[in-house]
């Protein structure tokens, strides 16, 4: 059985969510410079794609079958969102004097975000836009979701051939997508439906949002081949080219360096990991290894808190969303230790019957 944990790739982690953190944090700086960083800083989640690629691959080797695969992913994911979003609607709902949140306040909210649908799943049987995310960060859990039900599927159908129809999947399901999300595709529905259809179309879409994401999973898939085998340079070959798909989809001739550039990050950690040996210091990869909970806690909860100090304060004091950061990342080592674990070996009992 092969080890699931990458050291490098716990540091990596802290890196992702280190850009994520940033981007919601300091996104209304006026230095040119960090708000440069900031508005990239959702690639940050695309990174932690990527990853997920890589680990799910070892993943899947070390399962006996589809359903315990599943079970294993549910055990991982279950604990940080039950602690996460308890105390997010706990926050808001009692704690959170200031304006805005509702969504985060809203009990059904909470407890669709513990079954891992997305609200736009259960809006489109209502016909409208009724429940949302209690924390938007969340809303790349579904995707995540997708990706583990779609490529465990393909995995136990047939390991060989998972890349493939991988691909085919995303083949199919990327023009759906855009036909249903995009303003070109709306142009060409409305030759064949009402108004009415397309704006429940576009509702529609944004339940398989994985479709816009899935090429970073894919790119990780290739990785951890290229991993197993440093000379398969055919797969390198094949993640160039998705990343410059990726970068022309983004309408944005810049993102071909960004996105090279994240390559060539990972690239480093498959060839020349000394380079990268900074990331596989103690405390970065236990942060790596608990920056679930913190992605899940960050966002809204310390977007609000930062706002609140800011109306006695004023804005541009950058050592206020700093402390709040490192608040969350003491949070999140703590529940990965105390809180998750525990509640991870409970699930483990239940469902793996795996002794504690």
């Amino acid at each position: 059985m092969k080890n699931s944990r990458v050291p490098i790739l716990d540091g990596l982690r802290v890196l992702a969510i280190g850009m994520v953190v940033l981007g919601h944090y300091y996104n209304f700086s006026k230095n040119e410079i960090i708000r440069f960083l900031a508005i990239h800083g959702y690639l940050g989640v695309q990174i932690f794609f990527i990853i997920s690629g890589f680990v799910i691959s070892i993943s899947l080797e070390n399962s006996k079958n589809y359903l315990q695969f599943l079970k294993k992913r549910y055990i991982r994911l279950a604990p940080g969102m039950f602690i996460c979003s308890t105390l997010t609607y706990l926050f808001f709902s009692y704690i959170y004097t200031g304006e805005g949140y509702y969504n985060s306040k809203n009990i059904i909210n909470y407890l669709i975000a513990n079954t891992f649908i997305d609200p736009n799943v259960i809006n489109i049987f209502i016909g409208y836009t009724k429940y949302y995310y209690i924390d938007n960060a969340y809303w790349s859990l579904w995707v995540e979701v997708n990706f583990y039900f779609i490529i465990g599927f393909l995995y136990f159908l047939s390991p060989r051939k998972m890349i493939r129809n991988y691909i085919l999947i995303c083949i199919i399901g990327i023009p759906i997508f855009l036909l249903f999300s995009s303003e070109m595709g709306h142009r060409i529905l409305q030759n064949f439906v009402s108004p009415e259809k397309i704006k429940y179309y576009k509702l529609v879409s944004r339940s398989f949002i994985f479709f816009h994401e899935c090429l970073w999973f894919l790119i990780g898939l290739f990785l951890y081949k290229l991993y197993t085998n440093k000379k398969e340079f055919k797969n390198l070959s094949i993640m160039i080219v998705l990343m410059i798909i990726l970068a022309i989809w983004g309408k944005d001739i810049k993102l071909v360096f960004i996105y090279l550039s994240i390559l060539l990050l990972f690239l480093i950690f498959i060839y020349f990991p000394k380079y990268l040996s900074f990331l596989n210091t103690k405390w970065l990869c236990k942060l790596g290894v608990a920056s679930y909970s913190l992605y899940l806690i960050h966002y809204h909860i310390g977007v609000a808190t930062i706002n609140s100090i800011y109306d006695y304060f004023g804005k541009e004091i950058l050592i206020i969303p700093l402390i709040i950061a490192s608040l969350a990342c003491i949070f999140s080592l703590f529940s990965y230790k105390y809180l998750e674990t525990p509640l991870s070996k409970v699930l483990k009992k239940t469902l793996l019957n795996k002794k504690i």
